[in-house]
Order: C-alpha cells, then sequence, then structure tokens
C-alpha cells in the first residue's frame, strides 16, 4: 500500500514539474524590454579632463627641542646604564648557570642559577622600560605628524633603534643562558 501511495504521488510530483519548468523557463526567456539592460549608462563612462591639483609648500619641520632631546638623551642614558649593569651581571650568571648544567632542578646550584638569572632579566628590564618610552614618544610624534617623518621622529627613531640594539643583544644572552639551563 505505502508503494503504491509513493508511485502515485512520484507521478503526480514528476507531472507538476514537468509542466511548471517550461512556464519557468519561458518567464526567464520573456522579451528584453521587461529588464533593464546591463550595458554602461552614460553616467557610468568616464569623461571629462581632470586638471591637477596645485602643490602645496612645502614648510621644513622644526629640528626636535631641547626638551625633547633630554628626554632621550635620559632615556638613552638609562638603557645604557642598565646594560652596564647586565654586562657586570652576566660573568657571575654564566658561572652559575655553567655550574647547574645537568643539576636537578630544585637543587642549590640549580636554584642558584635561576636567582643569577632573575637577576639578570631584572637589569635588561630597566632597558627595556626605556625602550617601551621611546616607541609611545615615537608613536605619539606620528600622530601629531603624519606622513614625512620629522626631525624630531628620526631624532626619537634613532634614540629608539640604539636602545633596541642593547635589548636585542641582551635577549641572545638570557635566551642562551636558558636554554644550558634546559629550562
Amino acid at each position: 500500500m505505502a508503494r503504491a501511495m509513493a508511485r502515485i504521488m512520484n507521478r503526480h510530483l514528476f507531472s507538476l514539474t514537468s509542466l511548471a519548468l517550461p512556464i519557468f523557463l519561458a518567464a526567464c526567456a520573456s522579451s528584453a524590454g521587461q529588464y533593464p539592460s546591463l550595458a554602461k549608462r552614460d553616467a557610468e563612462r568616464v569623461s571629462g579632463i581632470a586638471e591637477p591639483a596645485e602643490a602645496e609648500p612645502v614648510t621644513p619641520m622644526p629640528p626636535p627641542g631641547p626638551h625633547l632631546e633630554n628626554r632621550l638623551s635620559s632615556l638613552v642614558t638609562k638603557a645604557t646604564r642598565a646594560d652596564r649593569d647586565f654586562q657586570t651581571l652576566k660573568a657571575p650568571a654564566e658561572r652559575s648557570v655553567a655550574a647547574a648544567r645537568g643539576a636537578a632542578r630544585a637543587g642549590e646550584s640549580w636554584t642558584q642559577a635561576q636567582v643569577t638569572l632573575a637577576e639578570l632579566q631584572s637589569a635588561r628590564s630597566d632597558a627595556m622600560i626605556a625602550l617601551a618610552d621611546l616607541d609611545q614618544l615615537f608613536a605619539e610624534e606620528r600622530l601629531a605628524e603624519p606622513g614625512e617623518l620629522s626631525p624630531s621622529a628620526l631624532a626619537i627613531a634613532d634614540a629608539r633603534n640604539r636602545v633596541e640594539a642593547l635589548v636585542d643583544q641582551e635577549n641572545r644572552v638570557i635566551a642562551a643562558l636558558l636554554k644550558q639551563l634546559g629550562t
């Protein structure tokens, strides 16, 4: 009984589909006058002549003021001092890590190596703070003077590059010591 009902429904569905399909296709193929053309309209065509804009006069930007120069000098000095402290702590940290190589974790030599590495990282953090301050100054300058780099932005970038070089070198030392320690 169920099969007979399914056959009847399929036949009716087939006949409905076979009737609807030609009607649908006929609607799609109706005369072109009922639908707008997809061709370019006159308003969409490029026409006319564009006149170049006159260049604005370029005024040179003033050099960095004494306040900025003092701030930059202070931040570079802070980073250099932190690097000096780092270099002083580097040799004891290297000896401590060498002594702890292969030692059990939480053993006395391993713990001492962790302490000396923490002191080394603390010295590096002072240079990183100066670098973060330089990043902030540079961002503020770029927001105030978008476009071409101003002399102030160039001075900040130069100071930032010097401090970043110190921090990168310190990062490499710490990474090498951590690797030796197996951390």
